[in-house]
């Protein structure tokens, strides 16, 4: 239920990225393509920029929200479970780091 939910809401936000940024690259090509006409490398280099940024939003969802949020993403609040460590103590960005490396190594 809960990574539903963190799934869900990453689909959600990217899909927004990807929209807002789709937008955004074809106007800026279409006012740099009325000044240069070798404008080929900038479509390129706004879809490299593209994906990194994706990689970006998913990454610092589960690596930021939850040390900022006491252990929690916004489903595990929703559920009210946290993710702590060994000691009870709550985790540190450090501590959500690792996680979230090795679900991306599982999931390739």
């Amino acid at each position: 239920m809960v990574l539903l939910i963190d799934s869900t809401i990453l689909i959600v936000t990217l899909l927004i990225f990807v929209l807002t940024w789709s937008v955004l690259s074809t106007q800026l090509l279409n006012f740099v393509e009325s000044f240069f006409t070798n404008s080929i490398n900038l479509g390129v280099w706004l879809l490299a920029i593209s994906f990194i940024i994706a990689f970006v939003i998913y990454i610092s969802y589960f690596v930021f929200f939850e040390p900022l949020w006491f252990g929690q993403t916004s489903s595990k609040r929703f559920a009210e479970i946290r993710v702590v460590r060994d000691d009870g103590i709550l985790i540190r960005l450090q501590q959500a780091t690792l996680p979230t490396y090795l679900m991306l190594n599982n999931n390739s």
